[in-house]
């Protein structure tokens, strides 16, 4: 983040809080909530410190999966991110490989620098 950015955002640490990952991560598979929310819930749940969550091929359509356990098909994923960029849940450069949430929204202090999806590679 530059110098300038940094002086336009004054962001207290009591603005932030912590999510459980793993409660995220479980909230994605609920049938029954909406594909964009659950798509957002599998980033939040998976994102590693540059706020990308990469996935295998497929993996989206299978977190997503149907009550009745069948896994979603490739254009109701395809939807899903799209609805969730829309509402702004997700950076406009997400898709079903990897979903990227927007910097002002998201910060960890754990996983990795890199994303192999979008090309990126930091060092720590």
């Amino acid at each position: 983040m530059t110098d300038e950015r940094k002086q336009k955002i004054r962001i207290k640490l009591t603005d932030w809080a912590a999510i459980s990952r793993p409660e995220f991560r479980r909230m994605a598979k609920a049938p029954g909530t909406p594909l964009h929310l659950r798509v957002f819930f599998a980033a939040l749940g998976s994102a590693n410190q540059l706020g990308h969550a990469e996935l295998a091929p497929c993996e989206l359509a299978d977190i997503l999966r149907r009550a009745d356990g069948t896994a979603q098909p490739k254009q109701a994923v395809s939807r899903a991110v799209r609805e969730a960029k829309t509402h702004g849940l997700l950076h406009p450069s997400s898709n079903a490989r990897c979903l990227v949430l927007s910097p002002h929204m998201y910060d960890v202090g754990q996983g990795s620098l890199s994303c192999r999806t979008h090309g990126i590679r930091r060092a720590a």
